[in-house]
Formats: structure tokens, C-alpha cells, sequence
């Protein structure tokens, strides 16, 4: 654990907004090297520089997203939340011990594994809960 008198004089602190940014125009560079790579491959095209793409700040911060949840995950909160609802539906129709075990196990799975990160709870406020429980009940359809 590093304190805070651990921190050398050169540490710099960065705001989560620098850390975006930083995210955003690493992906940029990665997506112009592989257009550049695509346009080296092809026989059609003969040392042709790679027109610059400029994107508004909206299309880059949508692509960032995109980017960032196929990294993260493949599955979205609403499908957490969906196969959380099945999963408690059928605890609450068995009453077979092991059957209760098999389906917590798969619980205690589905919020420790894939869905971990999109079901954390971060609700402090009331009006965080209430747009939270919207999201989860728009998710199920109610």
C-alpha cells in the first residue's frame, strides 16, 4: 500500500477526464495504425497517405464506448439484470435443497463473473436508487 508521503515529488495526479482523453486518442492512434496496416496490404494502393479522420468530440466519445464495453464485456446490463430476475424466478419456485444450492452457485457466478462490474451498486443518493431501479425495471420491461 503506497501512502501519500510515498509518492515521489515527480507523481502527477491526473483528473479522470485526463485519463479519458489520454484513453481516447490512444484508441485514435490504434485505429489509424490498423487503417494504415489495411491500406500497406492492399495491392491498390501505392504509398497513398491515410487521410486524417476528424471526428467531433460526440462520434470519438461513442466509439470510446463501444470500444471500451467490447474490451470490458460482451454482455450489457440489462442482460445481467435479466438473467438475475431468472435466476431468482426460479429459486423461488423450487423447493429442492440442491436445486436452491445449484442456483446460488450460479448467483454468486453471475455477480463475481461477467456481470460484476455492470451490477455494482454505486446508488448513495435517492435519487440515484430511483434512476437506478428505472433502469433495472425498464431492463425487465415494467
Amino acid at each position: 500500500m503506497v501512502g501519500c508521503s510515498d509518492l515521489s515529488e515527480n507523481s502527477e495526479v491526473r483528473t479522470e477526464e485526463e485519463i479519458d482523453r489520454d484513453i481516447k486518442i490512444k484508441l485514435n492512434q490504434a485505429e489509424a495504425v490498423e487503417q494504415e496496416k489495411a491500406m500497406a496490404d492492399s495491392a491498390k494502393v501505392e504509398e497513398a497517405e491515410l487521410p486524417e479522420e476528424v471526428l467531433t468530440d460526440d462520434e470519438l466519445e461513442e466509439k470510446t464506448e463501444k470500444a471500451e464495453l467490447k474490451v470490458l464485456s460482451k454482455v450489457t446490463f440489462c442482460d445481467c439484470i435479466k438473467k438475475q430476475k431468472a435466476l431468482d424466478d426460479r429459486l423461488m419456485e423450487t423447493e429442492d435443497d440442491a436445486e436452491m444450492d445449484k442456483i446460488m452457485a450460479e448467483m454468486d457466478e453471475l455477480t463475481e463473473g461477467e456481470c460484476k462490474n455492470l451490477m455494482a451498486d454505486n446508488s448513495t443518493s435517492p435519487e440515484d436508487r430511483k434512476n437506478r431501479k428505472v433502469k433495472i425495471q425498464g431492463c425487465l420491461g415494467n
